[in-house]
């Protein structure tokens, strides 16, 4: 039978604690992935199942875990469901308009990537804003 003393059993406790630490600041150097520059998620040149959005109503905010600004817009005769457009060419008068009530108009198509932890009823998507009206109440 194969005996260990306590000393043996300490010293290779001890010597997989680098190795231990060099995997947990592999894995927290990975983060989400959500935060993304705007060109990995929206790309005005392509635009994948592109539709058309006119004088939509939405309100403009900002989201901090993907730090994206967005345009919600609730799906009409639905209790929940919302559609998010990220714009792909955001502009900063758009950004003057955040927490309000904002008229849009443009083309709306898929995002180049997926998003994680979307809220149940969400739909994000992509939008090359065409028309855009702050003075909405």
């Amino acid at each position: 039978m194969n005996r260990i003393n306590k000393k043996q059993l300490l010293e290779r406790r001890v010597s997989k604690i680098p190795s231990l630490m060099i995997m947990v600041a592999v894995i927290a150097s990975c983060g989400s992935g959500d935060n993304v520059n705007d060109n990995t998620i929206c790309d005005c040149n392509n635009k994948v199942n592109a539709i058309e959005i006119t004088d939509s109503e939405g309100t403009v905010y900002f989201d901090g875990n993907i730090q994206k600004w967005y345009i919600s817009t609730h799906t009409e005769g639905t209790y929940d469901e919302v559609q998010l457009f990220i714009p792909c060419n955001m502009k900063e008068e758009y950004k003057e308009a955040k927490n309000k009530k904002v008229l849009f108009s443009g083309t709306a198509f898929d995002l180049l990537s997926g998003l994680s932890n979307v809220p149940a009823g969400s739909t994000y998507r992509c939008i090359e804003i065409l028309a855009f009206d702050l003075s909405q109440k």
